[in-house]
């Protein structure tokens, strides 16, 4: 019984209360005291709750008259002027059912028998039970009907298939290119880069730097097998010969890099292209510096522009051998790659500070915070002849205009007849700002149909006045929005609060202190009631008796602050902080009555 009252889900407590009553005679103790506790809460229990209260306390009025009859007899008077047609039918049904009269003589007889009758036991049974008859997980097996298309699943073989027909080809995943400095493709290496023409040219343009090392060059590119100590020799016999019009300086640099290059590339035939592109290219700039340097060597000039036309006919055959098949296999060249920053970190702690945005910090707009949606009768479906319309706030930014509040409206039709061209027609006052939603051509009988709606209330809880219209009928409705349906979250720090708090003091201050229940102290339960209120975001706080939450008025965009601070013997202090005094009167009223009651 202790227990029961931390239970909140109206289900829940309802099937407790079957429980109990089903089994009232096993807890003769716990019984009674439950039901005194239903009792003090019978009018603010929900409907089912309410309805299992009035089977318990029948049953206990049958088994435990002695203790429960007062109570009974409280709770059924209670259920009599109850708002429900079942809770007030109920009760009508069992008080002839159990307490005696003149005219229930006869069926108070068998009340026992009616209400604590034995029950079997419940048979759990699938809801696919009888529909093994179609295929699992097809449509015909949801809907338990055999719709269009469907084929029957073929019988077991008598002879089994051949298993060649579960053979698949076997596809060869594609190799992805990792390119790497020195490194050619191992994959492409078969596909030569330079024609035979063209390295005979780039030979010929190593061997005119060097008297004698022609034919060991030429083979150092078609088999790949000469050693390093002849490259050696060939590297010191071209500094020899280059030697003459340029200083040793100048050599030394060139020997060293090809060395280098000569190192990094194992003796592979495959991988001597980039090798060849090497050489070509320390030798061209061998040949440049001697064409610069000494006027007596001729020679290597014609040479030297061959090569310089060779190159861009190397680039397009590069271009023709690339295959489109391949470009998934390109990847960024190295040149791409993350290059150290070129700014300071003074400069970049500068930059960071700075913002594009003329929005300061405490007024960006942050995600809606959730809250229990209440949904307001909009249209009864008596006064609209079979047509009943529902609304709420669902706190999301409005599409169609920023200053506009968003809210949705449920339109059934509960009539027997199709309902058509059903939109908003007239509105008052004539200045208020409506965008409506498009017109609803048909509305079939018993079925529903939601539409969004931006209404600007301009900070103002006036109601907006509106024609709601079908071809035939026409309907006046009004929309009441809470002052704090009117305010959408911001996020802001600590700081930036109590900054933006100091600028709204004097007439833009409104507090109160109040007197909270012992439920709501918890920091949970204070967020929850606040933003259950209005449309706020939650302000971090660093004191755990203080906490704050920051919005703003969805038209004007004026600043709306809201602290809680608590203090001693469950005190609080409620300030509103805004330049809207009417709406942080309205808010605070608001606030005051959620946080007080229990």
């Amino acid at each position: 019984a202790k227990l029961f009252d931390n239970i909140t889900v109206p289900m829940a407590r309802a099937s407790i209360l079957w429980l109990m009553g089903e089994y009232c005679e096993r807890v003769p103790k716990i019984a009674p005291d439950v039901l005194r506790k239903m009792a003090k809460t019978f009018t603010v229990e929900e409907d089912i709750v309410k309805l299992q209260t009035v089977n318990l306390a029948a049953k206990l009025f049958l088994t435990n008259s002695k203790q429960t009859k007062l109570l009974t007899q409280y709770i059924l008077n209670l259920g009599k002027y109850d708002q429900n047609y079942d809770i007030r039918d109920r009760t009508r049904f069992i008080r002839q059912l159990i307490v005696p009269s003149e005219k229930s003589s006869t069926l108070n007889k068998y009340a026992r028998r009616i209400l604590l009758a034995s029950k079997p036991a419940p048979v759990l049974e699938s809801a696919f039970k009888d529909r093994d008859r179609f295929q699992l997980g097809t449509l015909s097996h949801s809907l338990n009907i055999k719709t269009s298309g469907y084929q029957e699943l073929s019988e077991w073989p008598a002879v089994a298939p051949d298993p060649s027909v579960r053979n698949v080809e076997v596809i060869e995943p594609v190799k992805e290119w990792a390119p790497s400095v020195g490194k050619a493709k191992q994959s492409k290496s078969e596909d030569k880069f330079y024609s035979d023409d063209e390295e005979k040219e780039e030979n010929a343009s190593d061997s005119s730097s060097s008297d004698d090392s022609d034919s060991s060059s030429s083979s150092s590119e078609e088999s790949g097998s000469e050693s390093e100590e002849e490259s050696n020799e060939e590297s010191e016999k071209t500094s020899s010969d280059s030697g003459k019009s340029s200083s040793e300086s100048e050599t030394e640099p060139k020997n060293n890099s090809k060395k280098a290059t000569r190192k990094k590339k194992p003796a592979d035939s495959d991988s001597d292209e980039s090798d060849s592109k090497a050489s070509s290219s320390s030798a061209e700039s061998s040949s440049s510096s001697v064409s610069d340097s000494d006027d007596d060597s001729e020679p290597p000039a014609p040479q030297k522009k061959s090569n310089v036309k060779a190159r861009p006919k190397v680039e397009v055959k590069s271009k023709k051998e690339v295959s489109l098949l391949d470009l998934d296999d390109f990847s960024p060249a190295p040149m791409n790659a993350p290059k150290p920053s070129v700014f300071s970190p003074s400069l970049l702690s500068d930059l960071e500070g700075l913002s594009l945005s003329n929005v300061s910090s405490a007024m960006q707009v942050t995600t809606p915070s959730f809250g229990p949606m209440k949904t307001f009768e909009l249209l009864h479906h008596m006064t609209g002849k079979g047509l009943s319309a529902k609304y709420h706030f669902p706190r999301q930014p409005c599409l169609y205009q920023p200053s506009m509040v968003s809210v949705q409206v449920i339109l059934t039709n509960g009539s027997d007849h199709t309902l058509e061209e059903i939109h908003v027609g007239d509105r008052s006052p004539a200045s208020l700002h409506i965008h409506c939603f498009n017109t609803i051509e048909r509305l079939e009988p018993r079925a529903s149909v939601t539409v969004s709606m931006g209404i600007d209330f301009s900070d103002s809880t006036q109601a907006a006045n509106f024609q709601l219209c079908t071809k035939e009928d026409q309907f006046s409705v009004s929309i009441q929005p809470a002052v704090g349906e009117l305010l959408m979250p911001s996020t802001m720090t600590e700081a930036d609060f109590c900054k933006e708090q100091k600028k709204l003091l004097g007439m833009n201050e409104t507090s109160a202190t109040i007197t909270m229940t012992t439920a709501n102290t918890s920091s949970q339960t204070i967020n929850k009631q606040v933003l259950s209120v209005a449309n706020v975001g939650v302000a971090p706080s660093s004191q755990n008796n203080f906490h704050r939450f920051a919005g703003r008025t969805v038209s004007s965009g004026a600043l709306v602050l809201v602290s809680l601070e608590l203090k001693e013997y469950s005190s609080a202090l409620l300030t509103i902080n805004t330049e809207k005094s009417i709406m942080a009167s309205m808010l605070l009223r608001d606030l005051k009555q959620a946080l007080t009651e229990a």
